[in-house]
């Protein structure tokens, strides 16, 4: 993922991933009854997205292989780091808490796990991805945490505002 700014304006992570998973769902949905190999030839980052964001149409792709079945639970957690810092600059984290939660977990319903592992109130929560060079903070409390970018052994740091 090379691009940075699109007309004009700066493409976030959640605009990438939507991007993302709408271009897969398109090639699946014209790709049914293909093997995985001719879709790839037609298509370069299909391999790619479908195994950062699995089958999203688990009927379409002739390849048992290379399908990821995303319908169990345990098959779509996050294994995240959980952190409460008193600023983004901060060295230390005050509470640092290991957690596994669905990848289809709501930010809203995310910070209001993190209220009861923390101790913030959830209103007056700020939620970052650790990234470099500096975090990104998670917008839009209705997205899933999937959605927003989170991936799979990521740290978190929920800032008290």
């Amino acid at each position: 993922p090379r691009l940075k700014r699109l007309n004009g304006s700066t493409v976030t992570q959640k605009e990438r991933t939507d991007a993302e998973i709408g271009y897969l769902t398109s090639i699946l949905g014209e790709a049914v009854g293909k093997e995985v190999k001719a879709i790839a030839e037609e298509h370069p980052r299909f391999p790619e997205l479908l195994k950062s964001y699995g089958n999203v149409n688990l009927s379409a792709v002739g390849s048992a292989s290379a399908q990821t079945d995303r319908t169990t639970i345990s098959k779509t957690l996050l294994s995240l780091q959980v952190a409460s810092v008193a600023s983004l600059g901060a060295g230390e984290a005050l509470k640092t808490v290991k957690k596994k939660v669905p990848s289809h977990l709501t930010l809203a319903k995310f910070k209001t796990l993190c209220q009861r592992l923390l101790g913030i109130a959830a209103g007056s929560q700020a939620v970052y991805i650790k990234r470099e060079p500096e975090p990104e903070e998670l917008l839009h409390d209705e997205d899933t945490l999937q959605q927003l970018g989170v991936c799979d052994g990521q740290s978190i740091l929920v800032l008290e505002v």
